[in-house]
């Protein structure tokens, strides 16, 4: 049976008051957790963890206010002592990480906040594992870390990694959420558009279920369609260059494919088919080719044009079916045909 410590029990009335206050005024939580630390020390010596646990706040609500110089140099005095006592891989010592993160963030320091959110992280994941709530806001604070030093490549496999954690544990939640959003941000940073576009969608949608996020919502929903457009214009682009390089094709129908929209994968599968068809002119099976026609199935228009389109052009016809798998593992079904003569 553990016997009474009346010191002990001031200490922790001191530390009660000192919670209570840490919700409210934030001045007023630093100069009560400021008083509980000096009276532990009195009573209970300065490495006492319960002298430790109110010295950490101190620092945190130093932090809170503003005083970031004063909470960095009291804080990482804690951190060696604590370090010295408990480890590296330790909750206290994690707590301190955090602190010392936020207040080097505050001034802009994101090198070091950066390795402090890394060191918090990898005591978390080893304490608690890799999909615990505490080890991936860790790695998150990481990675924008990182991203505000636009360190981009380095940031991504960290989002990524947050993101993985987060579907894991939480699903289609507000934190996936915004996970998805600094992902997407990252790789629209990258450049790597078609990787982003569905993250930003995703983003968009579980924004759109939390009332009191609706703002952020509109926000990705403008980042979707700026990000929408990047795709369709480098599309558009290489698609060009791809089709500038096919003499056998005129000009024609170089302009009536593109205007379809199709993805990379997509042209490139109708341009397979018809290099060993319709390109191949009086040289092949099919001499008098005219009247090329494409059709994405799952796009009603298109299937219509395609059918109004095949209604024209010289007496003889194929049409074919060309399966087309994109890399998201979509599975499409493109429509090809040509008229052909005698």
């Amino acid at each position: 049976m553990t016997s009474f410590n009346p010191a002990r029990a001031e200490v922790d009335k001191l530390i009660e008051i000192a919670k209570a206050h840490s919700a409210g005024k934030k001045r007023d939580a630093h100069m009560k957790w400021r008083a509980a630390a000096e009276r532990s020390r009195e009573l209970l010596g300065h490495t006492h963890e319960a002298t430790r646990f109110c010295q950490n706040n101190v620092g945190k609500s130093l932090v809170e206010i503003g005083n970031h110089e004063e909470a960095i140099a009291l804080l990482e005095a804690a951190l060696r002592q604590t370090q010295a006592i408990n480890g590296y891989v330790d909750r206290a010592v994690e707590h301190i990480h955090q602190s010392l993160a936020r207040a080097h963030k505050a001034l802009g320091d994101h090198a070091t906040a950066y390795k402090h959110w890394m060191a918090a992280a990898t005591s978390s994941q080893t304490l608690r594992g890799a999909n615990h709530t505490t080890t991936s806001f860790c790695f998150h604070q990481a990675a924008r870390a990182l991203a505000s030093q636009k360190l981009f490549e380095q940031a991504l496999p960290l989002f990524q990694t947050v993101l993985a954690a987060n579907v894991a544990r939480h699903g289609d939640s507000v934190n996936t959420a915004f996970a998805l959003r600094d992902t997407a941000t990252c790789l629209n940073q990258l450049e790597r558009y078609e990787e982003a576009k569905p993250l930003w969608k995703r983003a968009y949608r579980l924004f759109s279920r939390v009332s009191d996020k609706k703002d952020i919502a509109n926000s990705a929903l403008r980042c979707l369609n700026w990000t929408s457009s990047e795709v369709r214009a480098r599309r558009h682009a290489e698609q060009l260059r791809v089709l500038a390089n096919i003499k056998e094709m005129s000009d024609t129908d170089k302009d009536y494919l593109i205007d379809l929209s199709l993805t990379n994968k997509q042209l490139n599968a109708v341009l397979i088919y018809l290099t060993s068809t319709y390109l191949k002119g009086d040289l092949g099976e099919y001499q008098y080719v005219d009247n090329l026609r494409v059709a994405v199935k799952s796009r009603t228009k298109q299937v219509a044009a395609y059918t109004n389109r095949a209604g024209g052009g010289c007496c003889g016809s194929e049409d074919v079916e060309i399966r087309v798998v994109e890399d998201d593992e979509k599975k499409e079904t493109i429509l090809v045909g040509f008229n052909f003569g005698h």
